[in-house]
């Protein structure tokens, strides 16, 4: 191989290797800074809502708590079979409904767990002492998981607490309300921060979602959230969970089958797992572009460098062939022959 094509091969192996490992380490560096961007902002988002959530449970629970301060309902309780009482009682709770268009129906249930008053006249009677939210409600303020309630057709949240009497302190019964879940929809289906493919999903304990999805119809407590972002989250429940094992961007594949970038909040006092997801495809589009750049880089950068080697090469080596032109003329007996070269290093 000629000097020249040695000089102009190094030069564009050199600008092969230089080339690819410069766009390699940049690549990574911007993958993973975009990684972390996106993981930032789910995170930001799903606490967001996650802190959105907890204040609007708080508040349910509270207007429940300040019901059952109601003079109107004690005096009911205290009374045997009194027709005004039990009026005046229903008047309450009707008036307290319509003043609250989150709510579904309130219930007054004795100590047996019957019903003896509802905003609902059609509940009365009905029997409640085998139901979560009467038997925790005797004790505390309490929030029955989502469910589907038959009566209504539409998913429901169920907020109980115990009914006292204002100077023994002893339990009169339980006060509860059914909840729709049109809040809880408002802030899950808020889209801001989320892109095309993003979405913020309230998954319960058993791994259903009861919040709608975005890509999905008909999916309250039907679609199964099998996910490691999910599994990830619950594990939180767990009071000896290590946070350091988890990966500091989670990708996982979502309850569509597609690869998805995910941030989680745990709620404890409801076992939910709060999701925030985004699609991979659109998270790191940009790196799709970037990456379209470094190959155009990788093919142009050493053509260009391969150019200049010849260029250089040629510049070099052409000294060279005036040499061994001169050394060819003089060798076949032209000793008067001058090369004149005239340059000053080894070759001059």
């Amino acid at each position: 191989m000629k000097i020249a094509a040695k000089i102009s091969v190094s030069f564009l192996v050199l600008a092969v290797i230089l080339t690819f490992i410069n766009s390699y380490i940049l690549y990574s560096v911007m993958e993973d800074t975009l990684e972390r961007e996106i993981d930032a902002r789910l995170d930001s988002t799903a606490n967001s809502r996650a802190a959105h959530i907890k204040t609007y449970l708080e508040m349910l629970k509270l207007s429940i708590g300040q019901l059952s301060k109601s003079v109107v309902l004690e005096n009911f309780l205290h009374a045997d079979e009194d027709k005004e009482a039990f009026d005046n009682a229903l008047q309450r709770l009707k008036r307290t409904k319509e003043a609250n268009p989150a709510i579904g129906d309130f219930l007054l249930l004795n100590k047996n767990g019957s019903v003896i008053a509802s905003s609902n006249e059609k509940y009365i009677g009905l029997d409640r002492s085998t139901d979560v939210y009467f038997i925790a409600g005797q004790k505390r303020v309490f929030i029955k998981d989502a469910y589907y309630s038959e009566g209504t057709k539409e998913g429901l949240l169920v907020t109980s607490c115990p009914f006292l009497d204002t100077k023994t302190g002893e339990l009169l019964g339980v006060l509860a309300a059914e909840v729709k879940l049109d809040e809880l929809y408002k802030v899950t289906t808020d889209r801001t921060g989320l892109g095309k493919t993003g979405e913020i999903i309230i998954v319960n304990k058993y791994g259903f979602l009861i919040t709608p999805s975005r890509f999905l119809e008909d999916t309250f407590l039907k679609q199964r959230v099998d996910t490691n972002n999910f599994w990830t989250c619950m594990l939180q429940s767990d009071p000896e969970y290590d946070h350091s094992t988890e990966p500091e961007v989670l990708f996982s594949r979502d309850y569509r089958g597609v690869p998805t970038v995910g941030a989680h909040v745990y709620m404890p006092e409801m076992q939910w797992a709060v999701l925030g997801k985004i699609d991979v495809s659109e998270g790191l589009a940009p790196l799709r572009k970037i990456n379209n750049i470094f190959a155009t880089t990788l093919v142009v950068t050493p053509f260009l460098v391969w150019l200049v080697g010849m260029f250089l090469a040629g510049f070099i080596t052409r000294p060279i062939r005036k040499l061994q032109k001169g050394v060819e003329i003089v060798g076949a007996g032209n000793l008067d022959y001058k090369v004149g070269i005239g340059t000053k290093d080894e070759v001059g």
